[in-house]
């Protein structure tokens, strides 16, 4: 048999392997349209988050503030309610931030026993409140025995001011009573003879409590702990304008003093023990100062013009001491603008009275280092310094 040999039929039409395409380095051409379209989407898909996120911070704002303005009224209460305890125990803390560096000193660097430096910090407060006592025990004794000597020839005084007053508003239909003014000033005396047993009450109370608070402040006080960040600012701070303050009071109580002895103007030890006390009370404190002795000179004098002499004497005693010497002396200070002051002057007063105004730079002082220390009310702290408005905001947009 022949053998019959295979054949397989090949496919010759099978396609040919593709070619690769040459590379070229250059992208390909993208339409202008093309291109617009593209870009619209991306804006389009980037706008609702940007939106969204802008509102959540708009709304993270409304909520901090709404919330630091409902905390400020309930510590507003707060103080109200509690300001026979909360006045001497900040009284103290300030009063253990001046002495604590005598106990430190003898306790740290004279080695000597805890015991000494608590006794010689509380010996040095005792010291100045007794001065203090002293000073005012000798005002009222002044001004009570000059109401014996001239009460009557104030009020003739009055009388004659009275009168000159008429001849000058009787023209334009208006006239001063001298006696609904007498009448006045009796109510006004007898209301302060009613309350004076109050007064003397309180004053006794927040003196106790004061000492109190002092004596456990100083006894927990370790003199080996050296106190760092924003702590230390506050007790550089408040030391540093308290000493500067009494410094320039005392000067500007002595000059009050010598410018009424050269006057023969009577009660100048009394006058210049009050311009020391009022000039810490920030701006209306030296206003007060400047104009108290008008009473006192009109009593002895009569309409004079040895009163305008004196107001313009201690108005420019004022505004040098102020105004001039003070600033170079204190520098930066507290670091606080002038309307941050006054407001704090009005908050605190309307708050704790008198002692609230003495105390309003020294707080809003340390108010201001506290929100400094935090980001989210830096930007009240640097209202507070001063920075402006827009500045302030602008900052924050950068961070």
């Amino acid at each position: 048999m022949k053998n019959k040999k295979r054949t397989t039929v090949t496919n010759t039409s099978q396609p040919e392997p593709l070619k690769p395409e040459p590379k070229t380095d250059q992208p390909a051409p993208v339409n202008h349209v093309t291109r617009l379209r593209t870009a619209a989407r991306a804006a389009s898909s980037k706008e609702p988050q940007s939106s969204v996120a802008s509102l959540r911070a708009e709304q993270l704002r409304l909520i901090t503030v709404s919330v630091l303005l409902i905390a400020m009224v309930a510590l507003g209460a707060i103080f109200i309610y509690a300001k026979s305890v909360l006045i001497p125990f900040v009284l103290a803390m300030f009063i253990s931030i001046l002495v604590s560096p005598v106990q430190t000193w003898l306790v740290v660097r004279a080695r000597l026993p805890f015991w000494v430096g608590f006794v010689a910090a509380l010996l040095v407060v005792l010291s100045v409140v007794a001065a203090l006592v002293g000073l005012l025990t000798i005002s009222v004794n002044s001004v009570v025995a000059g109401i014996r000597e001239y009460g009557q020839q104030l009020i003739v005084s009055i009388d004659q001011t009275t009168q000159l007053l008429n001849k000058w508003t009787e023209p334009w239909g208006y006239n001063v009573d001298l006696d609904t003014l007498k009448l006045n000033a009796q109510e006004m005396l007898r209301n302060l003879a009613a309350s004076s047993m109050s007064i003397f009450r309180s004053v006794l109370q927040t003196v106790l409590f004061l000492t109190i608070f002092l004596i456990f402040i100083l006894l927990g006080r370790n003199p080996y702990v050296v106190t760092k960040g924003f702590l230390a600012q506050i007790e550089a701070a408040t030391r540093k304008y308290i000493f500067i303050k009494t410094v320039v009071s005392a000067i500007t109580g002595v000059g009050a003093w010598l410018i009424l002895k050269w006057l023969n103007c009577p009660m100048a030890e009394m006058i210049g023990v009050v311009t020391f006390i009022l000039n810490y009370i920030p701006s209306i404190g030296s206003i007060l100062a400047t104009f108290l002795p008008i009473p006192v000179v009109l009593a002895q004098f009569g309409p004079s013009w040895k009163i305008l002499w004196i107001v313009l004497l201690l108005g420019i005693l004022q505004n040098v001491m102020g105004n001039l010497i003070e600033p170079k002396i204190q520098g930066k200070g507290l670091k606080l603008h002038p309307v941050a002051i006054l407001l704090s002057l009005a908050i605190w007063g309307l708050l704790w009275g008198p002692v609230g105004m003495f105390l309003a730079a020294p707080i809003a002082a340390v108010i201001r280092v506290v929100l400094d220390n935090f980001e989210t009310t830096r930007p009240i702290a640097l209202l507070m310094g001063g920075t402006p408005f827009d500045e302030v905001f602008t900052l924050k947009k950068e961070d």
